[in-house]
């Protein structure tokens, strides 16, 4: 029960149409690990990280909009 978001919203007094902040907020904390272990890998041999991370962002862009 203390780890369903829906609990908590409840025990806090809110109403259901605070509920809709609830499935982007689990998503992400379900997400976390496998998007810290694609990071890693992505920066693994890099000099700036900042600069790998963000080059592979732009090609990612351009890759879906050729699409």
């Amino acid at each position: 029960m203390a780890l369903n978001p829906i609990s908590w919203l409840f025990l806090a007094g809110g109403s259901v149409v605070d509920l809709r902040w609830i499935p982007a907020t689990t998503n992400t904390v379900r997400l976390k690990p496998s998007q810290l272990e694609l990071y890693d890998q992505a920066t693994a041999n890099s000099v700036d990280p900042y600069l790998s991370v963000k080059s592979i962002y732009l090609q990612n862009r351009k890759q879906l909009q050729a699409q």
